[in-house]
């Protein structure tokens, strides 16, 4: 009988620690499904510029739509149909139940940046990026946050703001600008042909990025990894104030 009690008690002490330890690694996995780092991310943002990249996987459509807005320097007509026929090839739009939405300002906002925010708070949004977000941006966004107790669950990306900037690093995940142009850099004719050609791979790539991401990206150290790896080889630093020295957490500037 005692041998009897001993083997229930071995056995029962087997299942309790088998549970316990199946428990800690079913845990373990829920937290490194929810965590995303830009390792993680790295080798899908890499193979957006690829010729013979893999069928976009990365996003199902109950995750909600990305919307990009094409802003100052971005809504002329070469550069918006080429860069939407890309982003169309990539990711597919949502009009053709795809992971991507164009909005051209001012053109699909009837001259009002806050038209855009009845787009998209009709919407299921993945999220946003903005290139050369028009002023007043950030009033559309703040209002966008206030729906969410000012934090929404999604992403928000802006390439080279004429917005606000302070308000602009108020209401989204980061900022990135164009380092300060040297006197060289103002009078070289082909800067403009080298500056679309880069924000158009930089846009696919943030999409990439932004569909891989379970939220917004936190102000943390790890910040500065994620928008270097969605820049690739051009090199990014945050912005420092040059009256202050302070460094911004969530500004940076593109090296030219």
């Amino acid at each position: 009988m005692k041998i009897v009690r001993k083997i229930l008690s071995f056995s029962l002490l087997s299942l309790t620690l088998l549970y316990s330890l199946t428990s800690c690694k079913n845990k373990n996995t829920r937290s490194k499904e929810k965590h995303t780092t830009s390792e993680d991310i790295q080798l899908n943002v890499h193979s957006a510029n690829s010729e013979s990249q893999e069928p976009f996987s990365l996003w199902h459509p109950e995750e909600g739509t990305i919307f990009v807005l094409f802003g100052y320097g971005f809504n002329n007509e070469e550069f918006r149909n080429d860069a939407e026929k890309k982003l169309e090839e990539t990711f597919g739009l949502k009009e053709n139940n795809g992971l991507v939405q164009v909005i051209i300002y001012p053109d699909d906002l009837r001259n009002r940046i806050m038209n855009m925010y009845d787009i998209i708070s009709e919407s299921h949004v993945k999220g946003i990026i903005l290139l050369g977000a028009p002023e007043n941006t950030h009033f559309m966004l703040a209002k966008l946050q206030d729906e969410w107790d000012s934090t929404p669950p999604y992403s928000v990306f802006s390439f080279f703001p004429q917005d606000d900037i302070l308000g602009q690093e108020a209401t989204c995940d980061f900022v990135l600008d164009h380092a300060p142009e040297t006197e060289e850099d103002s009078i070289n004719n082909e800067k403009e042909q080298t500056v679309d050609k880069d924000a158009e791979n930089l846009l696919i790539r943030a999409v990439y990025y932004m569909a891989s991401l379970p939220g917004p990206l936190p102000p943390d150290t790890d910040l500065h990894t994620h928008v270097q790896t969605i820049t690739g080889e051009r090199k990014v630093h945050r912005y420092t104030d040059s009256e202050t020295g302070l460094q911004s957490i969530n500004h940076f500037v593109m090296e030219n």
